[in-house]
């Protein structure tokens, strides 16, 4: 993932397109069967559309929003838990005039043990 710092309003913030969170020295997941991804996005900017085989629940930790999970936009802003279920096309989009932050949980690690993850990906 690309990472830099970055101004905001005077605040610098460690830019970062999709951050994992390792949990131990050899880089894996934070726990056996869960992991964290943060997820910072700039105001206005829209990420890829992805699915997974993962069921995610997603934390706002700052800035307001919108996500499209399907046909269904949901709004959420600093403080909202939503979760995003497997294998749905989804994309988060920060509205406000401020950097969006969230934080997403998954249950990646125990479907790649299992040999069950899938992913995909597509421009926004």
């Amino acid at each position: 993932s690309d990472s830099d710092f970055v101004l905001f309003d005077g605040v610098e913030y460690i830019h970062f397109d999709d951050l994992d969170l390792p949990g131990g020295d050899d880089g894996d997941a934070v726990l056996p069967t869960l992991d964290c991804r943060a997820r910072l996005l700039a105001p206005g900017a829209t990420d890829a559309a992805a699915r997974s085989s993962a069921n995610s629940v997603c934390l706002v930790l700052e800035g307001r929003g919108e996500t499209r999970i399907g046909d269904t936009e949901f709004a959420w802003q600093a403080n909202d838990i939503f979760t995003v279920p497997h294998w749905s096309w989804h994309t988060h989009r920060a509205t406000g005039d401020a950097p969006a932050a969230i934080m997403e949980v998954s249950d990646r690690p125990a479907l790649r043990r299992l040999g069950m993850l899938q992913e995909d990906s597509r421009a926004p």
